[in-house]
């Protein structure tokens, strides 16, 4: 997991000061389950311009990785969690992604009422 890890910073070095998640997972309910993907940026990468330059190729290996997933049930959904300069990556369920999706955007709702 940490090669993975590694390989994204080897695209853009600048990622590891991005705060926020990189959440990724099928588009497919039946098979051939490694045909569609979804690649969804929950960051602050608008202050780091490098990394919106370098989303597509970030995305390209995203895919590529699912791609090696291939199995008799949908292909993995799964997170990098980018934060203090630490990047983890994460392979889970889709409830378990969809429910981060939406506690982000609960956050993301209350900001506007903290003082």
């Amino acid at each position: 997991m940490q090669n993975i890890c590694e390989g994204l910073l080897k695209i853009c070095p600048e990622l590891k000061y991005v705060n926020g998640y990189i959440i990724f997972g099928s588009l497919s309910d039946l098979p051939p389950y490694n045909q569609s993907y979804y690649i969804n940026w929950r960051t602050d990468s608008d202050d780091y311009s490098e990394v919106d330059t370098k989303a597509k190729d970030i995305e390209e290996y995203i895919t590529d990785i699912l791609k090696q997933y291939t199995s008799p049930s949908p292909s993995p959904h799964g997170y990098f969690k980018i934060k203090s300069r630490i990047i983890e990556f994460q392979l889970t369920t889709q409830d378990i992604v969809d429910t981060i999706l939406d506690n982000i955007d609960k956050a993301n709702q209350l900001k506007d009422f903290r003082i």
